[in-house]
């Protein structure tokens, strides 16, 4: 009776960790990753747009700086060791929306 116990309370511990390591670090790697590919969609939509284009050149700039506000809230809330972990994959969240304010070019391009 007792190996049974011991494998009741192994399970809930491999399932409360399994959830937080889907909540709590695959989540956010996921947002980090689903962010970067609008970025690239908005940069190869936006590639040939000038000053001159007007309203579709004013709605480029919006979406590129709403995609920069997003890095920079993910960035600032995600913890210290997260943001580790993405600049480990080649992602900073940071350096990204600096670029895509001041540039509007693509700091996810790596």
């Amino acid at each position: 009776m007792p190996s049974y116990g011991l494998s009741l309370i192994g399970s809930l511990l491999v399932g409360a960790l399994g959830w937080i390591v889907a909540n709590f670090v695959a989540r956010p790697i996921r947002q980090a990753y689903e962010l970067r590919e609008c970025v690239w969609v908005e940069l190869l939509v936006s590639a040939n747009v000038s000053v001159l284009d007007g309203e579709h050149y004013t709605r480029s700039v919006e979406n590129l700086r709403r995609c920069a506000a997003q890095a920079s809230a993910l960035d600032i809330a995600w913890p210290h060791v997260l943001r580790w972990v993405l600049k480990a994959l080649r992602i900073d969240l940071r350096e990204a929306a600096t670029a895509l304010l001041e540039r509007g070019e693509g700091a996810f391009l790596h």
